[in-house]
């Protein structure tokens, strides 16, 4: 029976605020060193207005606006995570830079050339929805001449067409969890969403995947050793009460084994990338 597109909105909204509660530092590949890479390339500095597109629980945000003093606008469409969000701001005293909003990536709340950066990390390839028409929206806030930078997971053009097709069944038939892009998209399926939303790529900087997006590393140095231990306590206790998520992360897991195994990871890898307005 197929799902109707309500009910998919509804789950993937149950599944956000379910993770936002884990309030979990990093999932992206490359984790903390990969996120102040990509910062280096845009070039942050205090005199920047710069938006974070899907800030989840806003480790990111605390990271940048400590280091640059810029000011940051940061959205996600959970409001549990904003909620993690702002707490996790509130705990760091860094209040003054960060203001935190619920919104829609595809119907952002503000005026046409807004920002003079914007940003993301692992948003357009778990997006459940046109990765263009989101692209376009963020580039439509930021001004000319502005730059937007992202962090996303492409596959290689050889990848096996078997697996790729494994994956895409598994991601489809998900309950919970962030739609069925992820991992489809070659380098030169980014780069041309990047031109076609009116940007002129500036640098591409392509990595190997690794065996996880967060390393144990820095998930010690985000959390600490008892944090690092509540929150896999947390978790798992999540999983083995939620049906549809202990579902959903049963049937991802040929997904991760597929990006992350030793032999099939070499199809797969992460991609900074910037764009000029």
């Amino acid at each position: 029976m197929k799902i109707s597109e309500e009910s998919q909105e509804k789950a993937r909204k149950r599944y956000y605020d379910i993770v936002g509660d884990w309030n979990i530092p990093i999932v992206h590949m490359g984790g903390l060193s990969a996120t102040d890479e990509l910062m280096e390339m845009l070039d942050l500095n205090e005199s920047r207005g710069v938006i974070e597109v899907a800030c989840g629980t806003g480790y990111t945000t605390c990271r940048v606006a400590n280091t640059y003093h810029c000011h940051i606008t940061a959205i996600d469409y959970s409001e549990e995570m904003i909620a993690k969000a702002r707490e996790r701001a509130q705990k760091e005293q860094i209040n003054e830079y960060i203001a935190f909003e619920v919104a829609d990536a595809f119907n952002l709340p503000f005026e046409d050339n807004t920002f003079d950066v914007a940003f993301f990390e692992s948003f357009l390839n778990i997006l459940a929805g046109d990765k263009d028409r989101a692209l376009t929206e963020i580039v439509r806030v930021v001004k000319p001449g502005g730059y937007v930078g992202a962090n996303e997971v492409f596959r290689a053009e050889s990848i096996p067409p078997e697996l790729l097709n494994r994956m895409k069944e598994a991601l489809q038939e998900m309950a919970l969890g962030p739609g069925g892009n992820l991992g489809r998209f070659t380098l030169r399926e980014w780069k041309k969403c990047f031109e076609q939303s009116g940007l002129t790529v500036t640098q591409m900087v392509k990595q190997k995947a690794e065996s996880s997006p967060l390393s144990l590393k820095d998930l010690i140095d985000s959390l600490g050793i008892c944090g690092s231990l509540s929150l896999m306590t947390r978790m798992t206790l999540d999983v083995l009460s939620h049906s549809e998520l202990r579902a959903s992360m049963w049937k991802a897991i040929p997904v991760r084994k597929i990006m992350h195994h030793k032999d099939t990871r070499k199809y797969f890898g992460y991609i900074l990338f910037t764009g000029k307005k």
